[in-house]
């Protein structure tokens, strides 16, 4: 569905820092001066990807390139050139400058060509996406929310004078491009403790003396639960409920991954899952398959299913096979030794479980090893987590950096600019004396 609300009521009421502007600045409709082109319905079956021009659609909006071509007849009046600013006309609304190869503007994606002696193109960039989120917020949907141009162009923005507008975008520019960066060696940090953990993991099971072994000769079992049909829910209080894959799947054990047993039937106790249990899936995608967990808090009546294995093992090893599970050698020998025609659902048998080979040092060394490779472990996880907390920070940052240039505090005023309430009614003088036409070029498929 799309937007029904008035838009000047909604900027003005809105508490978004990001909607704020200086109240020496007058607003601007966006329709006042900029052209907004919807793009072109091209025939579907013309697209292809690889001959031809490039298409650029609502989807690469998000993600700056394209994949499609189209190859056909071409109505002139529909390019995209590197540094056009272009917007999602369904979904989220996204806002993107392209920086991609020449091409066609396809329909639910419009073009603005802002009138450079009156708004800044760069400055539209930083301006649009929260009025853009601000209108999402409140546009109903079933489905896919839609943005009519008309809308768009009816977006009432803050004016400053035009001199200004360029020094607020010279620095932006210059503080958001520290800000990418500093994202982007934050970015680096999963990388690079996902690196660390796995040549800790390594370290560890290597150098061993001893002949290995097969996992078989260390577990006293195997348990299973059983294959039934379970309500998709948590179970409440006082209820039974089997686990999930996805409770073994991601590193610990998440009893919230979990569905209610049938209130007739009398879970077998041998299978309640207890504190201290080695738990594994033995079926999931190739990469998951085989994830295994240990429990570490008691959860409340809670079952094996017949895809989550209790490997039943004392105490002083279960750590010990735990972490080689996980490790490179012990993930090469699971893939390996799963079976299934397709990469989306892979199984490990018990039998082949047991036929897992792990180095097998004597206690004390074993015991020294997983502390060591635990604390490696512990401090990936920090580092993940401080770089997770210091991403936040700079999101925070920017979105204030954003707010005091839309107020007009990011840079100095000067006596010698042009008043922004001149600019407008130059803007307005203009639009009077311009020729009677249609301001926004819309195809009705494409407006939303």
């Amino acid at each position: 569905m799309s937007f029904g609300e008035d838009v000047d009521d909604l900027v003005e009421g809105s508490q978004d820092h990001l909607i704020g502007k200086a109240t020496r600045w007058p607003r601007v409709r966006l329709g006042e001066v900029a052209v907004i082109l919807n793009g072109f319905p091209w025939k579907s079956e013309r697209f292809n990807k690889s001959t031809g021009v490039p298409l650029i659609r609502i989807r690469d909006v998000t993600t700056g390139q394209t994949e499609t071509f189209y190859n056909g007849p071409i109505t002139e009046g529909y390019w995209i050139d590197p540094g056009d600013l272009l917007v999602g006309m369904d979904g989220d609304f996204n806002v993107r400058r392209w920086s991609a190869e020449r091409g066609l503007l396809n329909q639910r994606v419009c073009k603005i060509v802002a009138h450079p002696d009156q708004y800044d193109t760069y400055l539209l960039e930083y301006l649009l996406p929260g009025y853009l989120r601000l209108i999402n917020q409140v546009t109903s949907s079933v489905t896919v929310k839609h943005l009519s141009s008309r809308t768009l162009a009816e977006l009432p923005l803050p004016l400053p004078p035009i001199a200004e507008q360029r020094r607020i975008v010279a620095r932006l520019d210059a503080l958001t491009a520290r800000i990418a960066r500093a994202r982007a060696e934050l970015d680096r940090v999963p990388v690079l403790a996902a690196h660390f953990r796995r040549m800790a993991l390594v370290a560890c099971f290597s150098s061993v003396p001893n002949a290995p072994i097969e996992l078989g000769t260390l577990l006293r079992a195997i348990e299973a639960g059983k294959n039934l049909r379970c309500e998709e829910r948590i179970p409440r209080e006082g209820e039974n409920g089997v686990v999930k894959v996805s409770a073994v799947t991601w590193g610990r054990f998440d009893a919230t991954q979990s569905k209610t047993l049938p209130s007739d039937y009398e879970a077998p106790e041998k299978s309640r899952i207890r504190k201290g249990d080695l738990l594994i899936s033995r079926a999931n995608t190739l990469e998951l398959v085989g994830a295994v967990v240990l429990v570490e808090n008691q959860p409340r009546d809670l079952f094996l299913s017949d895809k989550i294995l209790r490997l039943a093992a004392d105490d002083a090893d279960k750590k010990w096979i735990l972490w080689f599970l996980r490790s490179p050698d012990g993930r090469n020998q699971i893939e390996a030794l799963a079976t299934g025609n397709q990469l989306s659902m892979r199984n490990i048998s018990q039998e082949a479980l047991r036929q897992i080979k792990l180095p097998i040092p004597d206690v004390a060394t074993r015991t020294q090893r997983v502390r060591m490779l635990e604390t490696a472990f512990a401090r990936a996880d920090r580092l993940e987590a401080e770089a997770a907390r210091a991403r936040a920070l700079l999101d925070r940052l920017e979105s204030a950096i954003l707010a005091k240039a839309f107020r007009g505090e990011l840079v100095p005023q000067d006596d010698n600019d042009e008043p922004a309430s001149v600019l407008l009614e130059r803007i307005r003088a203009q639009r009077a004396v311009a020729p009677k036409k249609t301001r926004v070029a819309r195809h009705s498929r494409a407006s939303g």
